[in-house]
């Protein structure tokens, strides 16, 4: 996780004393009255397509099997030059996401390497996410592209995508670059979040909690959320780790209570980490040449 990317000054809004970029919530339409210096911002009924020939609660079904797949939706920042954000579909099954739906304090191993499986990644060993998509992934679910067809479809839209589904950031990167893309009003719409810290501990660089600081200050945009999980990233599973993790959400000036998941880790007999769950009952050994000094049960 790095820090706040630099802008271009020429880029940026003068009236923005804030220095985030400012735009349109979508693109200007152009003139009706071509020697009018004041353009016209009216959307076009588009009453020449069925779809909004049809009532608006039809229309709202319709929407609503379009955009709320019913699965955890993925974000993930790129930092592409033309693409900044990915999203993807979670590929874990809605039974074994069972346990975090309940809020357990348990995090699986079985569900962590799953959710790496869930984006599309540089290599096989790589933790970033691939910024450019393949053809298949070209030809694969395109809702954002019915967001783009039209500003109607867009405005009546675009509060469901953000209130009605759950999304997950893996990168904490991802949360800190958000709020420098996205207007106010669409960072308000988000309603569940699951949220993964960075890992922290003693072989940590110096500025890891700072920098883990400054992503709760960005997830405080947040500001409509309804429920909030956050899966801490202990290096070692210590009380003191998970603790300085944890304190920098619970001072935060957030609308909902988080829920803590802990990474919890056991050494034994050499190997480490044992990460459990109750709902998988499987368990995942590493050998080690550390002591076996008990971490968090």
């Amino acid at each position: 996780m790095t820090g706040k990317r630099k802008r271009n000054n020429t880029t940026q809004d003068k009236n923005s004393s804030d220095g985030r970029l400012r735009r349109a919530l979508t693109p200007p339409l152009p003139p009706q009255n071509k020697k009018s210096q004041i353009q016209s911002q009216q959307t076009l009924t588009q009453e020449q397509s069925s779809l909004f020939r049809l009532p608006r609660e039809i229309r709202d079904i319709i929407y609503t099997e379009i955009f709320t797949p019913g699965v955890t939706i993925h974000i993930a920042y790129v930092g592409g030059r033309l693409r900044k954000f990915r999203s993807f579909l979670c590929s874990i099954p809605q039974e074994d996401q069972r346990g975090i739906s309940q809020f357990s304090d348990e995090y699986c191993q079985r569900c962590k390497i799953s959710h790496y499986a869930c984006s599309p990644r540089v290599s096989s060993d790589s933790s970033d996410v691939r910024s450019r998509p393949t053809p298949a992934e070209r030809r694969g679910v395109r809702v954002l592209a019915v967001l783009r067809s039209c500003r109607r479809v867009y405005t009546e839209t675009i509060n469901l995508l953000y209130e009605k589904n759950t999304f997950y950031i893996e990168n904490p990167r991802t949360l800190l670059e958000l709020p420098n893309y996205m207007p106010q009003v669409r960072l308000s719409s988000f309603r569940h979040l699951y949220l993964q810290s960075t890992w922290y501990g003693n072989f940590t660089s110096n500025d890891r909690l700072s920098r883990w600081k400054e992503v709760v200050d960005a997830m405080e945009t947040l500001d409509g959320l309804k429920s909030l999980c956050v899966i801490l990233k202990p290096l070692y599973g210590l009380i003191w780790e998970v603790e300085n993790l944890k304190k920098p959400v619970e001072e935060a000036r957030l609308p909902v209570s988080p829920h803590f998941f802990v990474a919890r880790i056991i050494r034994k007999n050499g190997f480490l980490p044992v990460e459990r769950c109750p709902w998988h009952g499987v368990a995942y050994y590493t050998k080690t040449g550390g002591d076996s000094n008990t971490a968090l049960k």
